[in-house]
């Protein structure tokens, strides 16, 4: 059960649509007769619950991105596997018009 903060009455969780897993982060809440009377009044969820909620859509928004990856044929394009390398091995520079342009500079043919 949770009261409001306004007029001090009791609700079923369930009749409210708040769960007994959100209840517990509950800071403040107004019920809907508060609410219209008072359209400024809102529930506030303590800081813990705000910041898992914002994990929770941040994950669920990584997951939707595998997904698509994947249904596009692109699995191994997930972010978080890329890797950096500011220096090539050596023999493994990056071609460039058919000179090799490891060190950063172009050879040079003299004629």
């Amino acid at each position: 059960m949770i009261a409001c903060d306004g007029c001090e009455e009791w609700f079923h969780g369930s009749c409210i649509n708040i769960n007994s897993d959100q209840a517990k982060y509950v800071d403040k809440y107004f019920c809907p007769n508060c609410k219209e009377k008072d359209p400024t009044l809102k529930t506030i969820y303590k800081q813990k619950y705000k910041d898992r909620e914002a994990e929770r859509l941040r994950e669920k928004q990584r997951e939707k991105q595998r997904r698509r990856r994947k249904r596009n044929g692109k699995k191994n394009e997930d972010p978080d596997n890329y890797r950096t390398t500011t220096n090539p091995p050596p023999g493994k520079g990056i071609e460039q018009e058919g000179r090799n342009v490891e060190g950063g500079v172009p050879e040079v043919e003299e004629n």
